[in-house]
């Protein structure tokens, strides 16, 4: 269903004529599962697609979808996690904060996030409207730095994320993408949580 939404999104997109970039990384994580009073400890790897249009100068529609995989302390603690995240974003450069060589914008968004973990063999899934906010600065060169995150409002002490990120343009439209993220979520008992490192490309259509 996932990739699915994300070829929808570039295809209507291709149609309209907006603005599209695509983002592929690799994603390794340091992660910690807490079942009840059991924890668990490994390395979990993976990937994250991402397909964002330009719907105008300050809206834009977002796809993510992001999924991983390793064993916990010994191979029979396999687990998995796939994670879909359907978003919205109304981003705002401030001219004024700016300077002659760095462009300062804010953004806030929001959107549908739902995750799927499977754990020895026992199913978690968990669904929630968070909200999406953001600063960065870029230079006249196309260099960004940022910080971002998102979580639910009502349930942040269990559900957040938080990252920051590097763009660095390479040659016509195409960019590095580097990325530290910060996440915990929790569902019922089952609480996952750790600090991933990824690193990609984007290429702006």
């Amino acid at each position: 269903m996932r990739p699915s939404l994300i070829a929808l999104l570039m295809t209507l997109a291709t149609q309209v004529g907006a603005e599209v970039q695509v983002s592929l990384s690799n994603v390794v994580s340091d992660a910690q599962l807490v079942n009840g009073d059991n924890k668990f400890t490994g390395q979990v790897t993976g990937y994250l697609v991402q397909v964002e249009t330009q719907l105008s100068e300050d809206y834009s529609l977002g796809v993510a979808y992001n999924n991983g995989r390793g064993d916990l302390d010994t191979a029979a603690n396999k687990y998995t996690f796939s994670e879909g995240f359907v978003f919205g974003m109304y981003q705002k450069a401030h001219d004024r904060l700016s300077s002659k060589n760095w462009i300062l914008q804010s953004e806030i968004g929001f959107g549908f996030f739902d995750k799927a973990a499977n754990f020895k063999n026992i199913n978690y899934r968990q669904s929630q409207f968070p909200i999406l906010l953001g600063l960065n600065v870029t230079s006249r060169s196309g260099i960004s730095v940022g910080v971002a995150g998102y979580g639910q409002l009502d349930n942040l002490n269990n559900n957040r994320v938080g990252s920051l990120f590097l763009n660095y343009p390479l040659s016509n439209g195409l960019k590095l993408l580097g990325r530290y993220t910060s996440h915990k979520s929790k569902v019922r008992s089952f609480q996952h949580c750790g600090s991933d490192y990824s690193i990609g490309l984007s290429y702006d259509f």
